[in-house]
Protein backbone atom coordinates (compact mmCIF):
# COMPACT_ATOMS: atom_id res chain seq x y z
CA UNK A 1 0.00 0.00 0.00
CA UNK A 2 2.75 2.41 1.04
CA UNK A 3 4.69 1.56 -2.38
CA UNK A 4 1.80 2.69 -4.34
CA UNK A 5 0.88 5.70 -2.15
CA UNK A 6 4.52 6.91 -2.63
CA UNK A 7 3.95 6.24 -6.99
CA UNK A 8 0.68 7.85 -6.46
CA UNK A 9 2.03 10.96 -4.86
CA UNK A 10 5.27 10.86 -7.64
CA UNK A 11 2.47 11.21 -10.21
CA UNK A 12 0.64 13.86 -9.35
CA UNK A 13 3.44 16.01 -8.39
CA UNK A 14 4.84 15.75 -11.74
CA UNK A 15 1.13 16.73 -13.22
CA UNK A 16 0.85 19.87 -10.82
CA UNK A 17 3.83 20.84 -12.01
CA UNK A 18 3.64 20.72 -15.58
CA UNK A 19 1.16 22.68 -17.79
CA UNK A 20 -1.11 19.96 -17.88
CA UNK A 21 -2.97 19.09 -20.99
CA UNK A 22 -5.79 16.70 -21.88
CA UNK A 23 -3.06 13.74 -23.35
CA UNK A 24 -0.46 13.55 -20.48
CA UNK A 25 -3.28 13.16 -18.49
CA UNK A 26 -4.54 10.49 -20.50
CA UNK A 27 -0.83 8.97 -20.26
CA UNK A 28 -0.93 9.67 -16.18
CA UNK A 29 -4.51 8.23 -15.93
CA UNK A 30 -3.25 4.91 -17.77
CA UNK A 31 -0.39 4.71 -15.29
CA UNK A 32 -2.70 5.05 -12.44
CA UNK A 33 -5.01 2.25 -13.68
CA UNK A 34 -2.16 0.05 -14.40
CA UNK A 35 -0.79 0.56 -10.31
CA UNK A 36 -4.58 -0.12 -9.55
CA UNK A 37 -5.16 -3.21 -11.19
CA UNK A 38 -2.02 -4.87 -9.47
CA UNK A 39 -3.00 -3.51 -6.19
CA UNK A 40 -6.28 -4.54 -6.88
CA UNK A 41 -5.32 -8.29 -7.42
CA UNK A 42 -3.00 -8.47 -4.52
CA UNK A 43 -5.79 -6.96 -2.61
CA UNK A 44 -8.29 -10.06 -3.66
CA UNK A 45 -5.34 -12.67 -3.22
CA UNK A 46 -5.58 -10.93 0.85
CA UNK A 47 -9.08 -10.77 0.94
CA UNK A 48 -9.56 -13.97 3.03
CA UNK A 49 -6.29 -12.74 5.59
CA UNK A 50 -7.33 -9.02 5.64
CA UNK A 51 -10.63 -6.97 4.74
CA UNK A 52 -8.57 -3.98 5.23
CA UNK A 53 -6.63 -4.46 2.40
CA UNK A 54 -8.95 -4.18 -0.22
CA UNK A 55 -10.94 -1.37 1.90
CA UNK A 56 -7.95 0.50 1.76
CA UNK A 57 -7.34 0.07 -1.93
CA UNK A 58 -11.10 0.69 -3.11
CA UNK A 59 -10.34 4.05 -1.00
CA UNK A 60 -7.74 5.11 -3.07
CA UNK A 61 -9.29 4.19 -6.36
CA UNK A 62 -12.08 6.82 -5.45
CA UNK A 63 -9.79 9.41 -4.29
CA UNK A 64 -7.84 9.12 -7.24
CA UNK A 65 -10.90 8.87 -9.83
CA UNK A 66 -11.58 12.17 -7.87
CA UNK A 67 -8.11 13.89 -9.05
CA UNK A 68 -8.27 12.36 -12.11
CA UNK A 69 -11.39 14.03 -12.62
CA UNK A 70 -10.08 17.94 -11.13
CA UNK A 71 -6.94 17.14 -13.71
CA UNK A 72 -9.17 16.13 -16.75
CA UNK A 73 -11.55 19.26 -16.23
CA UNK A 74 -7.99 21.80 -15.71
CA UNK A 75 -6.70 19.94 -18.56
CA UNK A 76 -9.54 21.07 -21.16
CA UNK A 77 -9.42 24.38 -19.61
CA UNK A 78 -5.53 24.51 -20.25
CA UNK A 79 -6.32 23.28 -23.84
CA UNK A 80 -8.42 25.85 -25.30
CA UNK A 81 -5.76 28.45 -24.34
CA UNK A 82 -2.91 26.42 -25.40
CA UNK A 83 -2.78 23.48 -27.76
CA UNK A 84 0.96 22.63 -27.33
CA UNK A 85 -0.44 19.71 -26.17
CA UNK A 86 -1.76 18.41 -29.13
CA UNK A 87 -0.02 21.03 -31.83
CA UNK A 88 2.78 23.07 -31.63
CA UNK A 89 4.36 26.69 -33.89
CA UNK A 90 7.55 27.84 -34.20
CA UNK A 91 8.64 30.66 -32.30
CA UNK A 92 7.37 33.82 -33.27
CA UNK A 93 4.81 32.22 -35.15
CA UNK A 94 0.95 32.34 -33.47
CA UNK A 95 -1.26 29.38 -33.42
CA UNK A 96 -5.09 29.69 -34.43
CA UNK A 97 -7.50 26.35 -33.08
CA UNK A 98 -10.28 26.73 -35.55
CA UNK A 99 -7.96 26.40 -38.72
CA UNK A 100 -5.42 24.18 -36.43
CA UNK A 101 -2.66 26.70 -38.39
CA UNK A 102 -0.13 28.82 -37.28
CA UNK A 103 0.34 32.33 -38.76
CA UNK A 104 3.22 35.38 -38.82
CA UNK A 105 2.99 39.03 -39.25
CA UNK A 106 6.29 39.94 -41.42
CA UNK A 107 7.01 43.90 -41.53
CA UNK A 108 8.26 45.80 -44.06
CA UNK A 109 8.22 46.74 -48.18
CA UNK A 110 7.78 43.60 -50.01
CA UNK A 111 6.30 43.27 -53.51
CA UNK A 112 3.54 40.17 -53.95
CA UNK A 113 6.13 38.05 -55.25
CA UNK A 114 8.31 38.73 -52.58
CA UNK A 115 5.96 38.30 -49.65
CA UNK A 116 5.47 34.91 -51.39
CA UNK A 117 8.48 33.79 -51.74
CA UNK A 118 9.27 35.16 -48.41
CA UNK A 119 6.74 32.45 -46.94
CA UNK A 120 7.81 29.81 -48.97
CA UNK A 121 10.99 30.03 -47.85
CA UNK A 122 9.37 29.72 -44.29
CA UNK A 123 7.68 26.19 -45.46
CA UNK A 124 4.44 28.23 -45.80
CA UNK A 125 1.75 30.32 -47.71
CA UNK A 126 0.39 33.73 -47.79
CA UNK A 127 -2.16 33.53 -45.81
CA UNK A 128 -5.79 32.13 -46.61
CA UNK A 129 -9.14 33.33 -45.17
CA UNK A 130 -12.11 31.34 -44.49
CA UNK A 131 -13.84 33.32 -41.94
CA UNK A 132 -14.72 36.66 -40.15
CA UNK A 133 -12.90 35.08 -36.84
CA UNK A 134 -10.16 33.91 -38.92
CA UNK A 135 -10.10 37.84 -40.84
CA UNK A 136 -10.21 39.07 -37.44
CA UNK A 137 -7.19 36.98 -35.77
CA UNK A 138 -5.18 37.59 -38.19
CA UNK A 139 -5.67 41.31 -38.38
CA UNK A 140 -4.90 41.52 -34.85
CA UNK A 141 -1.88 39.89 -35.40
CA UNK A 142 -0.51 42.47 -37.93
CA UNK A 143 -1.51 45.08 -35.38
CA UNK A 144 -4.40 46.49 -37.67
CA UNK A 145 -2.56 49.27 -39.05
CA UNK A 146 -1.32 48.11 -41.89
CA UNK A 147 -1.61 46.63 -45.15
CA UNK A 148 -0.70 43.22 -45.50
CA UNK A 149 -0.68 41.19 -48.94
CA UNK A 150 -2.74 37.71 -48.21
CA UNK A 151 -2.90 34.72 -50.77
CA UNK A 152 -5.57 35.64 -53.11
CA UNK A 153 -4.85 35.54 -56.68
CA UNK A 154 -6.93 36.18 -60.13
CA UNK A 155 -5.88 34.04 -63.34
CA UNK A 156 -8.34 34.13 -65.88
CA UNK A 157 -10.66 36.39 -64.24
CA UNK A 158 -11.01 33.60 -61.86
CA UNK A 159 -10.03 34.76 -57.88
CA UNK A 160 -8.47 31.74 -55.98
CA UNK A 161 -6.03 31.11 -52.91
CA UNK A 162 -2.36 30.13 -53.44
CA UNK A 163 -2.32 27.45 -50.89
CA UNK A 164 -5.45 25.53 -53.20
CA UNK A 165 -7.98 25.79 -50.94
CA UNK A 166 -11.43 26.77 -51.98
CA UNK A 167 -12.54 30.53 -51.83
CA UNK A 168 -15.70 30.51 -49.27
CA UNK A 169 -15.13 33.37 -47.70
CA UNK A 170 -14.44 36.88 -49.17
CA UNK A 171 -14.15 40.81 -47.39
CA UNK A 172 -13.51 43.15 -50.09
CA UNK A 173 -13.80 46.87 -49.39
CA UNK A 174 -17.08 48.57 -50.98
CA UNK A 175 -16.76 48.71 -54.91
CA UNK A 176 -14.06 46.01 -54.73
CA UNK A 177 -12.23 44.40 -56.32
CA UNK A 178 -12.56 46.78 -59.10
CA UNK A 179 -9.76 45.78 -61.52
CA UNK A 180 -7.62 48.71 -60.60
CA UNK A 181 -4.35 48.67 -63.27
CA UNK A 182 -6.13 46.88 -65.37
CA UNK A 183 -5.50 43.90 -66.32
CA UNK A 184 -2.69 43.81 -63.42
CA UNK A 185 -4.93 43.81 -60.72
CA UNK A 186 -3.90 40.22 -59.95
CA UNK A 187 -3.47 40.17 -56.34
CA UNK A 188 -5.23 41.16 -53.35
CA UNK A 189 -3.90 42.66 -50.09
CA UNK A 190 -5.87 43.16 -46.66
CA UNK A 191 -6.52 46.60 -44.29
CA UNK A 192 -6.62 48.78 -47.60
CA UNK A 193 -8.37 52.44 -46.55
CA UNK A 194 -9.48 50.79 -43.06
CA UNK A 195 -8.44 49.07 -40.02
CA UNK A 196 -10.99 46.03 -40.29
CA UNK A 197 -8.79 43.84 -42.93
CA UNK A 198 -10.94 44.82 -45.98
CA UNK A 199 -9.37 43.80 -49.32
CA UNK A 200 -8.09 45.78 -52.32
CA UNK A 201 -7.03 44.02 -55.55
CA UNK A 202 -4.17 45.45 -57.01
CA UNK A 203 -1.04 44.28 -59.05
CA UNK A 204 1.79 41.94 -58.34
CA UNK A 205 4.14 43.26 -60.64
CA UNK A 206 7.26 45.39 -58.77
CA UNK A 207 7.30 48.05 -60.78
CA UNK A 208 4.20 49.53 -59.66
CA UNK A 209 6.47 49.82 -56.20
CA UNK A 210 2.83 48.18 -54.56
CA UNK A 211 4.87 47.31 -51.50
CA UNK A 212 2.94 46.20 -48.09
CA UNK A 213 3.92 43.99 -44.86
CA UNK A 214 2.71 40.17 -45.79
CA UNK A 215 0.85 37.21 -43.66
CA UNK A 216 2.07 33.44 -43.86
CA UNK A 217 0.13 30.79 -42.95
CA UNK A 218 1.00 27.00 -42.54
CA UNK A 219 -0.61 23.64 -40.57
CA UNK A 220 0.59 23.08 -36.80
CA UNK A 221 2.84 20.38 -36.49
CA UNK A 222 1.32 17.35 -34.39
Amino acid sequence: MAKMENAFAGITQDMKKSNVCVEEVKKEAMKIASIMRHYMRRAKLNQLNSKKCLYEVEKEAMKIASIMRHYMRRAKLNQLNSKKCLYECEPGWAYYEPTASCYISVRGNFSFNEARNGCEERGANLTSIHSEEESNFINELSDGESIYWIGLQNKGGIWHWIDGTPLTYTKWREGEPDGCCAAEADTAAANYGSDTGEWDDGPSVSSWHNTHNYVCKKQASY
